[in-house]
Parts: C-alpha cells; sequence; structure tokens
C-alpha cells in the first residue's frame, strides 16, 4: 500500500499555487490510484449532482478545479472521504488526507493551509493539523466543548448505572424474600412429611394389628364351616350345605382380603424379605394349575400351558413370593375370561437371562383410558368392578412389587373386550449345582394340554 502515496509533486507543479485547489488535485490522483480513474469520475460526479452544483469538465471527463468555485471543491472532498470511508475503513482514509496534506506542507505555509484548505476537509480528518492551528482561545473552547460532551456522556452513563443499581438492588431483594419464603415451605413441608410418614406410620400399624387380629378368627371360621360342609359334625341338608358354601367362600375371600392387605403393608414399609433360591417353575405353575382347575371347570375354560425348551432353567427366586404371583394373574385370568374360552400360558427363554412368562386370556380385557392405572394400590377397573364386584385392587400392586424385587419386569398387552396378556421376566439361575426349591407334588391336571 505504501507504492500508494508516492510524491505527486510533478501533479502539483502542473497547477496554479492555489492551496486548495492543490490539495483537491492531489487528492482526486490519490483516489484514481486508490479507486480507477472511472470510479473516480462516477464519484465527483454523484457528488455534485446531488448537491446541485455545476462545473465545467476537460477533456479528460473530470471537473477543472482551477475554475470551480470553494463550495464545489468541498463537494468534491466530502463525495471522496466518504466513499474511502465506505470502501477502505477510516483509518485507511484519515491516512490518505495526512498524506495529501503533507504535499502541500512543502510549497504552502500553514497560515495558507489552515485558511485554505481546513475549511473544506470534513471534521475527523486532519485533527492535529487542525488543532495546531487554532488559538489560544480556540483551542480552550474546543477542549471546553469536549470537557461539556464528555461530562454529559458521564452524566448519562451514571444516571443509567444509578436506574441499573436502583433495579438490581430490587430484584436482589425480591430474590431474597423469595428465598426466605421458599425456606419457610421448605420447612413447611418437612413438618407436613413428618406428620405424613406419622400418620402412615399409624395407618400401617392399625391395618397390621385389624389384619392379625381379624386372621385368627377368619381362620377358625374357615375351620369349622369345612368341618360342617363336610358333615364331621352331623348331617345337612342340601339347603344347609349351600348357605355354607356361600358362607366359605365369603369368608375365603375376606382372609384373602386381609392377605393382600397385609402384603401391601409390607411392602410399603419395606418389611418384606425375599430367601432367593433356584427354582424349577414347571411343578409350581401345575400346582398353582390343579387348585385353580374348579373354577376353570365351572367356566368351561380350555387351558394351554407351553414352555421351551422342554426341560426349562432354574430362575433364581422367593418360591412362596412367585407363586403368590402366578396365583394372582391366573386366578385374575379365570375370574375374567368369557365362559368358554382359552387360557393360555406360555414360558420361554429370552436372550437376556430370564425366563419370560406369558398369561394370556380372551376375557373382558382393560379399558385404554384405565390400564396407565392398573398397577396402582386399590384400583379397579370399572368393567372388572361389573364384572366380579369382590376385590381389593391390591393384587396387581402386589405383583409388580414381587417380579421387580427379583430384577424382573411385567407388562401387558390388551384392550377391553378383547382380553388381556400378561408377562413378566424372571433371572435364570447361573449356578446348576445346587437342588430344586422343594415344591409339593400333585395329581395331573385333565383340564391342561400342550407341553
Amino acid at each position: 500500500m505504501m507504492s500508494f502515496f508516492r510524491s505527486r509533486k510533478d501533479e502539483i507543479s502542473s497547477h496554479p499555487k492555489d492551496a486548495t485547489v492543490d490539495f483537491c488535485s492531489v487528492l482526486v490522483a490519490f483516489s484514481k490510484e486508490a479507486f480507477g480513474a472511472i470510479r473516480v469520475k462516477e464519484i465527483i460526479r454523484n457528488a455534485l449532482s446531488i448537491q446541485g452544483n455545476s462545473v465545467k469538465y476537460g477533456g479528460d471527463g473530470f471537473p477543472l478545479l482551477e475554475q470551480a468555485s470553494t463550495d464545489t471543491l468541498k463537494i468534491i472532498v466530502f463525495g471522496i472521504a466518504n466513499e474511502l470511508v465506505r470502501a477502505f475503513g477510516t483509518e485507511f482514509a484519515v491516512k490518505l488526507f495526512e498524506r495529501t496534506i503533507a504535499q502541500l506542507q512543502k510549497q504552502f505555509s500553514e497560515q495558507a493551509i489552515t485558511s485554505d484548505v481546513m475549511p473544506i476537509v470534513p471534521a475527523g480528518f486532519l485533527e492535529e493539523q487542525r488543532i495546531k492551528t487554532l488559538s489560544k482561545e480556540d483551542l480552550e473552547r474546543k477542549v471546553a466543548e469536549k470537557t461539556a460532551e464528555i461530562q454529559k456522556v458521564n452524566d448519562a452513563l451514571e444516571a443509567k448505572v444509578i436506574a441499573r443499581t436502583g433495579e438490581l438492588s430490587q430484584l436482589l431483594q425480591e430474590q431474597q424474600r423469595a428465598a426466605q419464603m421458599l425456606v419457610r415451605r421448605d420447612a413447611e413441608l418437612t413438618k407436613a412429611n413428618d406428620r405424613l410418614r406419622k400418620l402412615d406410620e399409624v395407618k400401617s400399624n392399625f391395618v397390621s394389628v385389624v389384619a392379625h387380629q381379624l386372621r385368627t378368627p377368619l381362620s377358625g371360621i374357615k375351620w369349622t364351616l369345612n368341618l360342617l360342609i363336610n358333615g364331621d359334625l352331623g348331617t345337612l341338608t342340601d339347603e344347609q350345605k349351600t348357605f355354607l358354601f356361600k358362607a366359605y367362600e365369603s369368608n375365603d375371600r375376606m382372609i384373602s382380603l386381609v392377605n393382600d392387605m397385609l402384603g401391601a403393608d409390607r411392602i410399603d414399609s419395606g418389611k418384606v424379605r425375599y430367601a432367593l433360591q433356584p427354582l424349577q417353575m414347571l411343578d409350581l405353575v401345575d400346582n398353582v394349575l390343579f387348585e385353580l382347575l374348579p373354577q376353570a371347570n365351572a367356566r368351561s375354560l380350555t387351558v394351554i400351558f407351553k414352555h421351551e425348551p422342554k426341560d426349562l432353567p432354574k430362575v433364581h427366586v422367593d418360591p412362596e413370593r412367585i407363586r403368590a404371583v402366578f396365583q394372582n394373574l391366573l386366578e385374575n385370568a379365570v375370574k375374567y375370561s368369557r365362559v368358554g374360552g382359552t387360557l393360555e400360558i406360555t414360558m420361554k427363554v429370552v436372550d437376556t437371562g430370564f425366563i419370560e412368562v406369558k398369561i394370556a386370556d380372551d376375557g373382558i380385557g382393560i379399558p385404554k383410558d384405565q390400564q396407565k392405572n392398573i398397577f396402582e394400590r386399590f384400583f379397579r377397573a370399572t368393567n372388572a368392578v361389573k364384572t366380579e364386584t369382590d376385590g381389593s385392587g391390591l393384587g396387581l400392586y402386589i405383583v409388580k412389587n414381587i417380579v421387580e424385587k427379583h430384577g424382573g419386569k411385567i407388562w401387558f398387552e390388551g384392550d377391553e373386550g378383547k382380553g388381556v396378556t400378561f408377562y413378566f421376566t424372571l433371572p435364570i439361575y447361573a449356578g446348576q449345582d445346587e437342588p430344586i426349591a422343594p415344591v409339593p407334588l400333585v395329581p395331573p391336571i385333565p383340564a391342561v394340554h400342550g407341553q
């Protein structure tokens, strides 16, 4: 870029020794090398046309500067300055003006430059040159003006800082109040949680005591009814037996309800203990199915039990808890299946190291809008309540907890009126050298088909 600022003494000498004209001539010459002659012509013509000035042009298409008025020269200088800033930036434009004035300082006095040239130079250009030529009074006036401008800016900034500080102070106070409120709210919630925990303990203890107190007389009633039904206490008429059977069934439901309440209470209080051991589930399932055979036959159900492979590996579970899982799911399947329907149990090994159990029926199903609640405590679907009024709504809650405590998962598929299929997984036992957990043997089940 330095080659751009080489001396233009030969061009200056061709003009009259008028500082204003020579300054404009040198500036035009420098601009030709920056923009090119054609672009400089456009810049000058545009500037003059905007201001409405008329000027004579030479054969090369440039204005005859020596014949132009001071106002015209000023318009040209301002136009070139604006384009230099736009095209190359302020720093470049200022430097070009400084080199231009340096050429003139070799031939003109400071007084001539000050009086003739500086009036046509835009503000912000050649400021050092402008300051040098100021009188003491003018300099003091300039300093006072600049000081006043700076003070005005400082005052505005200070006002903004004060306003912002006030806003921040107010915001801080609001945050402090909010924090204090949160602390109080947290303390209140802590107290409320403590109260709820104590109430829950009272409720849990109450349920436990009541359930245990009920268990003994209910068991006694069951034993007595059993003696009566079997004729151990004397011969009964058919009508008497019918009433006793109804009483026996009601008593059995009460025992089941008490057991469910105790089971849910132990789950909630974390008192359930699991005795894990290897277990072959085939005999356990046969046992549960045998117990449910009378209900299944009463509804003319076809029960299908399949498993792959034929010799399933053992699972690592608490036999008593897993028996409760099968009993609950199979009882539900029998209870809510359509008369003459099919109940299918399938067990298979899956790649994840688990055995997957599927229990499918073609019964009443579960309404879509209630499926999300099916594993909640005390929840029963509306169609289940209509079909079977008795029930605690705790069975599936207990089943889900047992399966998940064993490291398995439980889920279901189905829709209302189309049956439901429950799935759950249990972990395969890794060590096959321990004895299988004992399962009471039962007679074969005539209603079971398949493998």
